[in-house]
C-alpha cells in the first residue's frame, strides 16, 4: 500500500494553441481532451491511516503567471462498505470555489449507492445534488444517476455501461500494443 504518492508534470505546448481562459491539463490516455498550455501540475495522495486519506492538486499556468486550480480533498472509509469524501476546489480563472461532499455505500456484492452534493461558494447555495445506483454484473457495471442543478433548475437522468476487466490505468504504450513487441 502506498503511503504517499506524488506526481509532478511540467508541460509546454506549441504557440498555435487556442487562447482561452481555462485550466490547462494534459491527459495521457485521452490527448484529444487535453487543454494545452504551458503549466506545472502537482498531485499528491497521502494515506494517513487505513481509514483516512488526503489528496491535493495544484496547477500553475506559466503563461498567465497565476494559479489555474487548487484542490484539496479528504476521504474517510468508515467501514469496508462505507466511504465519505469531501473536496474543496478553487478555480483561478473564474475565481469560483466549490465544495463537493458525498458518500458511497456497498449494498452486498452487486449493488452500490452514492450521493454527492456540490456547494457553490459564489452563489451561496448548493449547485447540484446527485444520487447514483450501480449494479455490478459478471462483465458489466450499469449505473443510473439522477442529478438536480438548483442554479439552472435542470434535472437530468443518466445511464452508463462500463465493461469490467478493463484497466483504465494501463500505460498508453501498452494500449497501443507495444507490449507485444516486448517493450
Amino acid at each position: 500500500v502506498d503511503v504517499l504518492r506524488v506526481g509532478a508534470h511540467l508541460v509546454f505546448a506549441s504557440e498555435d494553441r487556442p487562447d482561452a481562459d481555462r485550466t490547462p491539463r494534459f491527459f495521457d490516455a485521452y490527448p484529444e481532451r487535453s487543454q494545452l498550455g504551458d503549466f506545472f501540475a502537482l498531485n499528491a495522495a497521502w494515506r494517513l491511516t487505513d481509514a483516512v486519506g488526503v489528496t491535493g492538486q495544484f496547477i500553475y499556468d506559466l503563461e498567465q503567471s497565476r494559479t489555474a486550480e487548487g484542490v484539496v480533498g479528504l476521504e474517510i472509509t468508515q467501514i469496508p462498505d462505507m466511504r465519505f469524501f469531501a473536496e474543496l476546489r478553487r478555480l483561478g480563472y473564474s475565481e469560483d470555489t466549490y465544495i463537493n461532499a458525498g458518500a458511497d455505500y456497498e449494498l452486498g456484492d452487486r449493488y452500490s449507492v452514492g450521493a454527492l452534493g456540490v456547494y457553490d461558494e459564489r452563489a451561496g447555495d448548493f449547485q447540484s445534488g446527485t444520487i447514483r445506483i450501480n449494479r455490478e454484473m459478471p462483465h458489466l457495471i450499469v449505473t443510473s444517476r439522477l442529478t438536480y442543478n438548483d442554479i439552472t433548475g435542470d434535472t437530468t437522468v443518466g445511464f452508463s455501461f462500463q465493461p469490467t476487466g478493463v484497466d483504465l490505468g494501463r500505460d498508453r504504450v501498452n494500449r497501443l500494443g507495444a507490449s507485444i513487441l516486448g517493450n
